[in-house]
């Protein structure tokens, strides 16, 4: 059975407490692990996905077009890998009303945060994206990663398509601006709310759970493994390194490392990303520079970690998974 999403054999051992321990059949279990949004851990135990801003947003304009027809309440949604996804809305005044919500995931703060949209006129198309969405400065566009965007336009021709109508919707998030103090996107230029991301539409449940799992996953199933530090590494990884097994593995990359010194390794990550993950006091230094200059200046660090943990090469890609450097 495999993870729809990063693409994992579960073992069979794993598959068997999990229909014992949740007393599932065979095909209630594949249904689940397809969803998207279950992951089995080793004691047969789910741990759950969550749903990106991307997603979030994309559900509440497609159910506020929709509106027009209908009132389920469930709304459809495609995820950018495919995936389709039912997500549930609230009516509150005149808005359609999504909470997104982040599943097992320990520290995400934009949980539960709510996300409005509504229709303005039925007579023109578009999308305005108003309060509570943060703004780029460098750009004075709203910070909408380009999945993100992808998906939420995907899905609104998919509406307007279905209602055989035009449709002019607005987009906010009240809350966006109280939870932008608590984010790091000031760090990014980017003010005034939060961002819409999202590369796959589902949150990844960080906590211990998830990272022990993926460890003892490596350990039973994988003797070639690429470890990377996000979505980005794991697409690029699959094109340039096929006959290893792509695991995501966030910031906890180092721990993975160490952890999995009988493996035959390779890392693949942003630049910056990966040297604050071996060399968390250079987090502040290197934040706001750019990849070529990291590359310079830090080349000799990135060799002392393929030499210290005896990995077979780091690959260094940027935001768009180019790559930038192949360090043997």
């Amino acid at each position: 059975m495999k993870d729809p999403i990063e693409e994992y054999e579960y073992p069979k051992s794993w598959i068997e407490s999990c229909l014992k321990v949740n007393d599932l059949s065979i095909n209630e279990l594949k249904e689940k692990v397809l969803s998207g949004f279950y992951i089995i851990l080793p004691d047969g135990n789910f741990l759950r996905r969550g749903i990106t801003t991307g997603t979030a947003v994309s559900a509440a304009i497609k159910a506020a077009i929709l509106s027009k027809i209908s009132d389920t309440k469930t709304v459809c949604v495609k995820t950018p890998i495919g995936l389709k996804v039912w997500i549930n809305y609230e009516m509150e005044r005149k808005y359609i009303v999504v909470r997104k919500f982040s599943g097992d995931h320990a520290f995400d703060i934009t949980n539960g945060i709510k996300i409005y949209s509504k229709v303005l006129n039925y007579d023109s198309q578009g999308i305005i994206f108003g309060e509570g969405i943060g703004i780029q400065i460098s750009t004075g566009e709203k910070a909408i990663s380009t999945n993100a965007y992808k998906q939420i336009m995907e899905n609104y021709n998919d509406a307007i398509r279905t209602i055989k109508s035009n449709a002019r919707v607005y987009v906010k998030i009240p809350d966006g601006i109280k939870i932008w103090k608590k984010t790091s996107n000031q760090k990014f230029g980017i003010v005034n709310g939060i961002s819409i991301l999202g590369t796959t539409g589902f949150v990844e449940p960080w906590c211990h759970k998830l990272i022990y799992m993926k460890k003892r996953l490596c350990k039973e199933m994988y003797k070639k493994i690429v470890l990377t530090t996000g979505r980005t590494g794991f697409f690029a990884a699959k094109k340039l390194l096929s006959q290893y097994k792509p695991i995501v593995v966030g910031k906890y990359i180092k721990e993975f490392v160490e952890e999995l010194k009988d493996k035959d390794l390779c890392i693949i990550s942003r630049p910056a990303l990966l040297l604050k993950a071996f060399h968390p006091e250079l987090k502040d230094i290197i934040f706001k520079q750019h990849h070529n200059n990291i590359l310079s200046k830090y080349c000799l660090k990135f060799k002392e970690i393929i030499s210290k943990y005896n990995l077979q090469r780091i690959i260094l890609v940027d935001e768009n998974g180019k790559v930038l450097k192949i360090i043997t």
